[in-house]
């Protein structure tokens, strides 16, 4: 039944983007809600360019596209040392998004 079908491929792809199990498959491709979170993780605390691109893992091109989305989003902000030191802070709004975030993680059952 073709309307079966499609449900599966929905829930099937729901289960991905929220970073569940794909029933024994690995999943090649990380949802950018996973990767947002890492991010906004990160920078609970003021975090180098660098150290937010190995802990979310990702490419130094991907990273560029990331910070540019949560800056101009208002969930990232950037501080500057005297140094020129530029570190990445998750603001207020990002961690509103994170206690979201962990709210519907802790309704579907993957955070204790």
């Amino acid at each position: 039944m073709r309307i079966h079908y499609i449900e599966d491929n929905i829930y099937f792809g729901m289960r991905n983007r929220l970073g569940m199990s794909s029933g024994g498959r690995s999943l090649k491709h990380r949802a950018r809600y996973a990767i947002v979170t890492d991010i906004l993780e990160t920078c609970r605390a003021p975090a180098l360019q660098t150290h937010v691109m190995y802990k979310a893992n990702l490419s130094y091109e991907g990273l560029k596209n990331y910070l540019s989305l949560l800056l101009d989003s208002g969930l990232l902000r950037i501080e500057e040392d005297r140094d020129s030191t530029r570190t990445y802070l998750t603001t207020k709004k990002g961690l509103e998004l994170l206690g979201h975030s962990h709210a519907i993680e802790e309704l579907l059952g993957k955070r204790k």
